[in-house]
């Protein structure tokens, strides 16, 4: 009886032990199920920042170059625009030099206004006169050329090239317009005019 009562008794420790092992297996299976499930969802949710942050970046650089492109077809429209106006600006002076009209120096000094300023420095008495006498002979044109848009005679323009040469103390070797030219440091020298 001892036997089968120790017998009885191993088959129930076994049971009640297999119960509580089981159980343990199951709480430690739904511990770990949970571990593996909060896993995935954070794994699930750091692809889908990593991919939202990859994408924003993509988007932001591509917005970035495209506001980058507009802005340099402003820029170049700008600097078109502003050629435009300084040549309609140029082109106005040499119609008004030509037409010895009196706002002729009023935009030749807008225009150039480090030529005015240093023949004002050799000379601060300078005249009118003889500012647009130079501001034509820095524009370049020919003795004949001022001649004829100040209604003189050649012989008066040269008469005056002599007096400007002596005042302003030009060597007789050095060119009269590249002198007056090279009062100044422009990157936008006028060319010769007909």
């Amino acid at each position: 009886m001892n036997d089968s009562l120790e017998s009885e008794n191993k088959q129930v420790i076994d049971v009640v032990l297999n119960q509580v092992l089981n159980a343990k297996d199951k709480e430690s299976d739904i511990k770990v199920s949970k571990a593996v499930k909060i896993s995935i969802v954070a794994l699930v949710l750091l692809v889908v920042a990593v991919s939202y942050f990859v994408w924003r970046s993509k988007y932001n650089r591509k917005m970035l170059g495209q506001k980058e492109e507009a802005l340099q077809e402003t820029e170049s429209i700008n600097k078109e625009l502003t050629e435009q106006i300084g040549e309609n600006k140029f082109n106005n002076l040499i119609d008004l030099a030509k037409s010895n009209n009196p706002e002729f120096l009023t935009l030749f000094a807008e225009l150039y206004p480090q030529f005015i300023q240093s023949l004002k420095t050799l000379d601060p008495n300078i005249r009118t006169t003889e500012l647009e006498f130079c501001a034509m002979a820095f524009l370049n044109f020919s003795t004949k050329n001022i001649a004829e848009y100040t209604f003189v005679t050649v012989r008066a323009v040269q008469v005056r090239k002599n007096r400007l040469r002596k005042k302003f103390e030009i060597p007789s070797d050095a060119d009269f317009n590249n002198w007056m030219r090279g009062l100044v440091d422009t990157s936008e020298q006028p060319q010769v005019l007909d």
